[in-house]
């Protein structure tokens, strides 16, 4: 009789151990397929995911420049930089100088440095008048990005004619006249300043007149898809019309007079101010 309760229990014992052992079997393949990647044979060994397999993006710099010192102040200098900024400076100071700075970004510094060698610049002046125009071609390949900055030196009397495009006109401390426009980004100018005419695409016109200066023609702004701002000089004579979302205007005015639109004469009337936006219009007297 104990002999074969041992006989059982030995069975028994060995039944346990290979049910124990069938059992671990799946597992064990289990956890081996998701160290080789899963159920789904992904090795991911196979995925590198350092950055050198990333194209590194670089950077290069530079500038180009030119000068033209027999300008003569007050005479027309037309400015062309239709791929970037314009910013034009008047100084007490000779000549004309002109500096394109560019940053260009991408992935190949071969093609890098070829662009930046191809940017180029050109100035020329006469007693009578004066020119500016960059030298921009199209992106290379390798060549993600470029910002070109157009920045312009002049003598405190010039008169302006700035031909931008794809980015902002800044203009300060100028005499003369000014004639501006771009598609993109709107414009700002600052002086003394006889005449006017500016006009934006997209962005704001932001004009402000000395104290002592005085409007003498035919003058205009106009803001597409933004806001004027004017600094007039209280004691300025003009006829003028106005139209925008909104006018706002501290100078009395004799005419027509409504919320979006004011047409009249500014004191005495003389010359024409047209204005026109999208959006506000504010007259003010210069800060």
């Amino acid at each position: 009789m104990k002999r074969h309760l041992l006989l059982v229990s030995v069975i028994a014992l060995l039944g346990w151990g290979l049910l124990s052992i069938l059992a671990a079997t799946p597992a064990a393949e289990a956890q081996e397929d998701d160290e080789d990647g899963g159920l789904f044979g992904i090795d991911i060994g196979e995925i590198n995911l350092d950055d050198e397999n990333l194209d590194e993006i670089h950077t290069y710099e530079g500038t180009a420049s030119q000068a033209s010192p027999n300008y003569k102040p007050g005479t027309t200098v037309t400015i062309t930089h239709t791929k970037g900024t314009i910013t034009v400076r008047c100084t007490d100071t000779d000549g004309l100088t002109a500096r394109l700075q560019y940053t260009l970004e991408g992935d190949n510094k071969d093609k890098l440095k070829a662009y930046g060698d191809a940017l180029g610049i050109s100035t020329w002046a006469s007693n009578y008048s004066a020119s500016v125009k960059t030298r921009v071609p199209g992106l290379y390949s390798g060549v993600d990005s470029a910002k070109l900055a157009l920045t312009i030196m002049l003598p405190t009397r010039a008169s302006l004619v700035i031909n931008g495009s794809n980015d902002w006109i800044q203009v300060t401390d100028c005499t003369g006249t000014i004639k501006a426009s771009t598609r993109q980004n709107g414009i700002y100018a600052r002086g003394n300043f006889s005449s006017f005419n500016l006009s934006a695409s997209t962005g704001n016109v932001e004009l402000s007149l000395a104290p002592e200066s005085e409007i003498t023609s035919s003058s205009r702004a106009t803001a597409s898809a933004g806001d004027i701002t004017i600094y007039l000089p209280l004691t300025q004579s003009a006829n003028l019309s106005a139209s925008g979302s909104e006018v706002s205007i501290a100078h009395l005015v004799s005419g027509t007079n409504t919320p979006s639109k004011v047409t009249g004469t500014i004191n005495d009337g003389g010359p024409s101010i047209t204005l026109s936006a999208k959006g506000r219009i504010d007259i003010k007297p210069p800060e």
